[in-house]
């Protein structure tokens, strides 16, 4: 953190302000500044600043930050309410991808009330088994046959009919409530994969790929979880396959090595999508 206040020191005029408000955000105060756009140079600067390489206990990473930008021309009243709409900018930016800045204005904030209804619906999702597995046929052109299937998540919504991940996975990343669907994904996927083994009329092997979030890979117990279901279900651990994609491969993290190494360990496949 001291390395990274002195990166955002070095991007601002010693007449700003920069205050640290909790564990990984921080606000900046332009004093005089001529417009947006001179907020937007500063905030360009900050990520391509931020974004060097880092030494931590012998590894390089690399950090990025998103950013909200909030302008004094909009009629506030109080501090607060400036920082509540940068607040709610910078978590637009998020939602775009790594390493972006987002200008407030007032849509945003339809669009967050939008959001914190989708999460409260998907909490009720979560807890009432609204979220469906639909098991995509993987063929191969070679054998000329059935090799197996990839498992995609819906939401059965009760309003809005089926939803995609597109729309509702990265809110489960933000609220983490991912931890909870990805156990119970794994958990369906063994379960559909222990059923086909116990047709008669089933004579292949099968195996079913899963995908697995950023996210996810923070969890601890994600490799024990992934074992003690396998065993509960009596299947193989070549069987399920975990579909990781191939900026979550890239990355060099040591959590992110040791959960790839465990998951090697025990036989889970591993492929990048």
């Amino acid at each position: 953190m001291i390395e990274l206040a002195e990166r955002f020191k070095a991007c601002i005029r010693p007449y700003d302000m920069a205050a640290r408000l909790s564990g990984d955000e921080f606000a900046i105060l332009l004093n005089n500044i001529e417009g947006l756009e001179e907020a937007i140079t500063v905030a360009k600067r900050l990520q391509s600043n931020i974004a060097k390489p880092l030494t931590l206990i012998g590894q390089e990473v690399y950090p990025s930050i998103s950013i909200g930008i909030a302008s004094s021309q909009l009629p506030y009243e109080t501090v607060e309410d400036i920082l509540r709409d940068a607040d709610t900018a910078m978590y637009n930016a998020k939602r775009a991808g790594r390493s972006r800045f987002a200008v407030f204005d007032e849509s945003m904030h339809q669009k967050t009330k939008e959001l914190q209804q989708l999460d409260s619906d998907l909490r009720h999702a979560v807890a009432n088994q609204q979220l469906q597995l639909y098991y995509q046929p993987i063929i191969s052109l070679g054998l000329r046959k059935l090799v197996g299937f990839e498992a995609l998540i819906h939401w059965n919504h009760p309003g809005r009919g089926l939803v995609s991940p597109d729309t509702f996975i990265p809110i489960a990343e933000e609220t983490n409530l991912i931890y909870q669907i990805g156990l119970w994904a794994i958990q369906e996927v063994c379960w559909q994969l222990a059923s086909w083994k116990k047709n008669a009329a089933i004579q292949i092997p099968l195996s079913v790929n899963v995908n697995l979030s950023a996210r996810q890979l923070s969890d601890s117990n994600l490799v024990r979880h992934i074992t003690e279901t396998i065993t509960e279900h009596g299947i193989a651990s070549d069987e399920i396959k975990l579909e990781i994609t191939e900026s979550i491969a890239m990355e060099n993290s040591q959590q992110t090595i040791k959960v790839f190494s465990q998951l090697r360990q025990i036989g889970v496949p591993l492929e990048d999508v």
